[in-house]
């Protein structure tokens, strides 16, 4: 039996890969799943692939096509979500930035580590003011919890995170959302490590072919999976109706790297990435 130990944040897009935990459908095919959850994201994910502490990852298309260009040798083996991933721009409700003024050079972000989608979306959002960010504009706070604390005491101004993993918080009043920032590319891809993409092909077959069949039964049995995320992720049941109404899931295997070069160009014009070659 092959353990293959995949991470993914702990939010509503993954929620097939918890059933899958649960239910362990690739078992007779002598395979294992082992989904750890990573509060902290992208950035941390990165790290234990490129330690081999975890086998696969659902990453955010950014942060490894990023990663790839710093040398991580992992492979995107499939599309995952294809609507755009919503990001919510917030505040502190007892921090005094005001967004009228605009995001300057003077503005911090509180990010959850580097080359998370945080730190990157940041990069995006400045830019709708003209803004190009640097190193000092940036405060690694890990989680949603560590940005609430950074913006209470005035560390970090702002802090960009999917906007319904927050709605708790904004409900809450920690959180003020004062924008929203979509992605203008599909939000989240299947990564491996280069042996298991090589040594358990078999395995992402399987992988890719349970996943398109389970988001299709979620999309279609939507009562059942309004609840199923409302008790996991504790979100009002209005809100987990109306991210499932929008969410596209489109899994499917990636054939080249072609596939992803608009992305790629986005993160090249924001001087995050330098043009040169990597492998999908």
């Amino acid at each position: 039996m092959k353990t293959i130990r995949i991470g993914g944040v702990p939010e509503h897009y993954n929620l097939p890969f918890y059933q899958a935990n649960q239910e362990q459908p690739f078992i007779d095919a002598g395979y294992k799943l082992e989904f750890s959850i990573y509060s902290t994201g992208t950035g941390a994910m990165l790290n234990d692939l490129k330690d081999s502490y975890l086998d696969m990852a659902i990453l955010l298309t950014e942060g490894i096509i990023t990663d790839q260009h710093a040398g991580n040798t992992a492979n995107i083996v499939a599309h995952y979500v294809k609507s755009p991933l919503i990001w919510g721009v917030h505040k502190h409700v007892a921090n005094p930035f005001q967004l009228k003024n605009g995001v300057t050079s003077d503005t911090k972000f509180a990010i959850s580590r580097l080359k998370s989608g945080s730190h990157l979306m940041a990069y995006l959002y400045a830019q709708k003011f003209g803004v190009a960010l640097d190193d000092e504009q940036f405060e690694i706070v890990n989680n949603m919890n560590g940005a609430a604390a950074a913006l209470e005491i005035n560390q970090a101004d702002l802090f960009l995170w999917e906007k319904f993993t927050t709605k708790p918080l904004v409900d809450q009043g920690v959180f003020e959302r004062v924008d929203v920032c979509p992605t203008p590319w599909e939000p989240f891809v299947v990564v491996a490590n280069p042996d298991i993409s090589a040594e358990h092909a078999s395995f992402i077959t399987l992988l890719i072919e349970w996943l398109q069949k389970r988001t299709q039964s979620l999309k279609s049995n939507a009562e059942s999976t309004v609840g199923e995320i409302s008790d996991r992720f504790h979100l009002k049941k209005e809100d987990a109706a109306e991210w499932l109404k929008n969410v596209e899931w489109d899994v499917k295997p990636v054939h080249s790297k072609s596939e992803f070069e608009h992305v790629e160009q986005i993160l090249i014009d924001l001087n995050i990435i330098q043009p040169d070659h990597i492998a999908v």
